[in-house]
């Protein structure tokens, strides 16, 4: 093998390197974008994971407050049925 053939040879493997390397930094851009696009996503639904959560809490706490309301109400209605049972029990003792 001659220099000259030598020459062309290296030459042929310095282009597909060249080739190579400029396809694998666009391959590398691409990922880039796709990366910080997939991230700004992940970031706003996380977002609104956290904006939803706080929504649950608090409506977790207003049902929470309305079932203690709910349970004094009952137990107010039963204190009043029990004296008026009472009454009447009383009523019908005396006759």
């Amino acid at each position: 093998m001659t220099i000259d053939e030598r020459l062309e040879k290296l030459a042929e493997r310095h282009d597909a390197l060249v080739l190579s390397v400029e396809l694998l930094l666009a391959s590398q851009k691409e990922t880039d974008r796709r990366f910080k696009e997939t991230d700004g996503r992940f970031k706003e639904t996380d977002r609104q994971f956290r904006d939803m959560q706080r929504e649950t809490d608090r409506r977790f706490r207003d049902l929470a407050e309305m079932l203690d309301e709910t349970r004094g109400f009952i137990n107010s209605l039963a204190e009043v049925a029990l004296k008026h049972q009472q009454r009447l029990d009383a009523l019908d003792r005396s006759k």
